[in-house]
């Protein structure tokens, strides 16, 4: 399964986690794929082989783990013999309140939501300037707000960007507007 394109990026102190964790699943996504009862998990198998993915075990109930590109999750879905995709990351980075959509589980549909519009953080070397608005919206994303006290904003952007705008020279570190868990 490739790694992302820069690795030096991740590994910098530009792109906090768990952000990263999150950046590399984008390459290497782990999932569990349940077939149809009645689906030979050989055929399975050897009907997987072409695409984008990585096959990590088989589990006893027939289930495969798997890496798979974030491309390729449309093209599971399509797949007339799976019947469930199940995330098996680290489920701690999402809300968990999207609901199940089709075959996929409300932890994969998060993640691909975020693959649209992620929330982060962005600390400049001084506060938030025009450049720094233009560079967000050529990566697709929009600024929210100002944190002057910080010098940063917060912005939504495609997860695929955030590495593209850390190498922006103005940029100090990104975080992951994580969503907190609660209970009252």
């Amino acid at each position: 399964m490739a790694e992302s394109k820069d690795d030096s990026i991740l590994a910098s102190e530009k792109i906090i986690a768990p952000l990263d964790k999150l950046i590399k699943y984008i390459y290497a996504l782990p999932l569990v794929i349940d077939p149809f009862p009645k689906v030979s998990l050989n055929l399975l198998i050897e009907n997987l082989q072409d695409s984008k993915i990585k096959i990590r075990s088989v589990y006893f109930d027939n289930s495969l783990a798997v890496d798979v590109h974030s491309d390729a999750i449309y093209e599971l879905v399509r797949n007339d013999m799976i019947s469930r995709i199940r995330f098996e990351g680290d489920h701690g980075l999402f809300r968990g309140d999207f609901r199940e959509e089709g075959k996929l589980d409300r932890y994969l549909v998060e993640f691909l939501s975020l693959l649209k519009a992620t929330r982060i953080i962005v600390q400049t070397v001084d506060g938030l300037k025009d450049e720094d608005r233009k560079k967000v919206e050529e990566l697709g994303g929009k600024v929210k707000d100002d944190l002057q006290i910080i010098n940063s904003y917060l912005a939504t952007l495609p997860l695929g960007k955030v590495e593209e705008l850390a190498r922006f020279p103005r940029v100090i570190r990104i975080w992951y507007d994580q969503p907190l868990h609660g209970y009252v």
